[in-house]
C-alpha cells in the first residue's frame, strides 16, 4: 500500500535533532534501526546503513545523551514479508542474523537494547483486529505470531549477550509493552462483559503470560490449549 515518506526527515537531519536535544536537556534517547534499510535483500547486509546508526550513536554519546536501540519496531523488509513473516516459525532466524549484525557494530557505543517494540499491540492490532497490517482478523494467527516473535525475542536476547560477552558492560535487554485496560460501556450486558474480558486478555496478559508462566492465558478462554493443539 501506502508510502510513509519523508516525514521528520530524520535520516539525513540526525545532527539538527541531536543539537535539539542538548537543548532540552535529554539525557537518554531511543531509537529504532529499521530493518529494511540494514538488510534490504535478504542476506545482504548495508554497510553504509550501519555506519549510519554508529554515527547516531557516536553523537548521541557525545553529546552526553545514552543511547537506546529498538530492533523491531512495526515493520520489517518486503522479503521478510514474503517468506510468510512472523507466521513462519523458521523466519525468526533472519531476526536473529540481523539482530546480531546489528548489536555486533552498535554495541561498543550502546548497552541499552529494546528487542521488539509493544509486541502486544503488533499482534493484536495486525493479526486479530486487522487495522494495522498485514490487517488478518484471526485468533488463531495472533496466537502463532505471538509465539514466533517471542521466540524472536529470546534469540536477539542471545544475540546481544553474546555480543557483549567481550566487552566490559552487561547489556540492559527489555521486551517493550503498551498497556490498555479495556473498560465495559455496561457493567450489566454479558456481551460487553466478554468482549472486553477477551480484549484485556489479548492486550494486557497473551505476552505478560507467555513471559512470565511459559504460556498462554486460558481464560476466558483455553487459548494455550488452542495454540497447542495448532502445533504452537
Amino acid at each position: 500500500g501506502q508510502r510513509a515518506g519523508l516525514a521528520c526527515d530524520m535520516w539525513n537531519k540526525f545532527e539538527e535533532d541531536v543539537e535539539s536535544m542538548k537543548r532540552l536537556g535529554i539525557k537518554m534517547y531511543r531509537f529504532s534501526v529499521e530493518w529494511s534499510r540494514v538488510e534490504p535483500k535478504q542476506g545482504e547486509f548495508d554497510a553504509a546503513a550501519i555506519a549510519r546508526y554508529v554515527e547516531w550513536c557516536k553523537m548521541l554519546v557525545e553529546a552526553g545523551i545514552e543511547p537506546m536501540i529498538t530492533l523491531h519496531h512495526f515493520t520489517e523488509p518486503c522479503w521478510f514479508c514474503d517468506l510468510g513473516g512472523w507466521e513462519v516459525r523458521a523466519n525468526t532466524e533472519h531476526f536473529r542474523a540481523f539482530s546480531a549484525r546489528v548489536v555486533s557494530k552498535l554495541a561498543p557505543f550502546c548497552s541499552k537494547w529494546c528487542t521488539i517494540n509493544e509486541l502486544n499491540g503488533y499482534v493484536v492490532c495486525g493479526y486479530m483486529a486487522g487495522v494495522h497490517p498485514p490487517g488478518k482478523k484471526s485468533v488463531l494467527t495472533m496466537l502463532r505470531v505471538a509465539f514466533n516473535m517471542l521466540l524472536a525475542h529470546r534469540l536477539a536476547f542471545e544475540a546481544i549477550t553474546a555480543a557483549f560477552a567481550s566487552l566490559p558492560v552487561s547489556p540492559t535487554v527489555v521486551l517493550v509493552l503498551n498497556h490498555i485496560l479495556f473498560v465495559p460501556s455496561s457493567n450489566f450486558n454479558p456481551l460487553v462483559l466478554l468482549i472486553s474480558c477477551h480484549l484485556n486478555t489479548f492486550f494486557n496478559f497473551l505476552i505478560n503470560d507467555a513471559v512470565q508462566f511459559g504460556r498462554f492465558p486460558n481464560f476466558p478462554a483455553p487459548y494455550d490449549l488452542a495454540a497447542c493443539l495448532c502445533g504452537m
